[in-house]
């Protein structure tokens, strides 16, 4: 059986890496010499360099040669290519659909009190500060605004579009190149009142994914297989507000969003802008804000209005409690000549790159450093389609190291 060719990536090995072995005693690695065999194909096109095998039945691998330290397996199936190992940003060029999704609430609705909700997006916000949202250039989600009017308590989940903006039903078919030849993005949710008791909106879930579509399509025989597949990256997995230290982040955790209190708003039937009350608002906390410093637990703390943040649970425009006041005293409830002023408050998520996705697996684990050597290694393909499997096989120390990479073209077959 045909051993395939395979990719020597020699780890450059540097002075000070050699004193440090030298040093503490450390056993210089020696290069791979191994080699890999697919044992009893179905059958095999030496012109394409292409194995058959069939679904769901044991495809055997066979090792001979040294013994080495650790053997990675990556079948190039849906999720588990290896070139995809270290990608965090898709290339323009993937097909990509972005698909954004929330749910919606009011609390204490009114029909007669003007409400604005409405979803902006900014490509350019610089940082997590006031003047930096002042600064941005904030884009309409589309011509239809958060509930499309609805004022009743009742849950609403929509879908935004960076195409045909806010709707009822998740989009499709629709062309994203613009949308996806851009870098970042971050969301800012408006929730605005006439009066700030009236039409509270609440969040129940934020959720961002990207789907990416695959082609593991293939002729055999000179009859055309489709095997195009979607992988489902989740962005914004949950509503959370805050990262791993409980603070506006952008690295790669659950949604999070920070409080952001214009100064001036709008009152219907108004013309031009008025002061904004700023009292109700988003139960949030100030941008940049951290929580936990100096306490045991980091749940409970307090923001600018005297709200109680809580980080897994729903948010929404928040009736204030222990109001700090201007001179000193706290008020325990807004006076109703507050209630009745007008309040804009937003909520500005952390931002993500528009073609972000997750890191393709490994497919299993066949040996370690620590195990004995393994000489031989089956593997059964779940779906027909056509694949690069992968070994990635490599002997090392904490300074160096050496690696081969095994390829072999895969078609897999009912």
């Amino acid at each position: 059986m045909k051993s395939l060719k395979t990719i020597l990536i020699a780890v450059p090995v540097f002075l000070l890496q050699t004193a440090c072995s030298e040093k503490f005693n450390i056993d210089r690695p020696s290069p791979v010499n191994l080699s890999i065999t697919l044992e009893d194909p179905l059958r095999y096109d030496g012109q394409t360099d292409t194995y058959i095998v069939r679904r769901e039945q044991p495809v055997s691998f066979v090792f001979n040669g040294d013994r080495v330290d650790n053997i990675l397996f990556y079948s190039g199936e849906l999720g588990y290519e290896y070139r995809y190992r270290h990608r965090e940003i898709a290339d323009e060029d993937a097909v990509i659909t972005p698909v954004i999704s929330f749910s919606t609430a009011l609390v204490n609705p009114d029909a007669n009190v003007g409400t604005d909700f409405r979803l902006l997006t900014s490509h350019n916000l610089g940082g997590y500060t006031d003047e930096a949202v002042m600064s941005a250039d904030w884009e309409e989600a589309g011509d239809t605004d958060i509930r499309d009017g609805d004022k009743t308590t009742a849950e609403i989940t929509q879908y935004w579009s960076p195409v045909s903006g806010i709707s009822d039903a998740a989009p499709s078919g629709e062309d994203y190149s613009g949308y996806l030849g851009r870098e970042y993005v971050n969301y800012a949710i408006v929730a605005r009142s006439d009066e700030a008791e009236y039409n509270r909106l609440r969040l129940s879930s934020f959720v961002v994914s990207n789907e990416e579509m695959r082609d593991y399509s293939y002729t055999l025989d000179g009859v055309e297989v489709d095997a195009r597949r979607t992988r489902t990256s989740r962005i914004f997995n949950a509503l959370s507000f805050y990262g791993d230290n409980f603070a506006v982040v952008n690295d790669p955790t659950a949604a999070c969003f920070a409080l952001y209190i214009p100064e001036e708003t709008t009152v219907s039937g108004v013309s031009g802008p008025v002061p904004n009350s700023g009292i109700y608002a988003w139960n949030l906390a100030e941008m940049g804000l951290k929580y936990g410093e100096g306490s045991g637990y980091p749940w409970v703390k307090t923001n600018c209005l005297g709200q109680t943040i809580r980080c897994t649970y729903n948010t929404e425009v928040f009736e204030p409690a222990d109001l700090p006041m201007p001179d000193g005293t706290v008020l325990a409830t807004p006076s109703d000549a507050m209630k009745k002023q007008p309040a804009e408050s937003w909520a500005i998520s952390r931002r993500h790159h528009v073609r972000q996705v997750e890191q393709d697996e490994v497919s299993a684990y066949i040996k370690i450093k620590s195990m004995s050597m393994v000489w031989n290694f089956s593997y059964s393909f779940a779906e027909k389609g056509k694949y690069k499997a992968t070994f990635a096989v490599n002997n090392q120390n904490r300074n160096e190291g050496y690696e081969n990479v095994y390829e072999f073209n895969i078609i897999v077959v009912d």
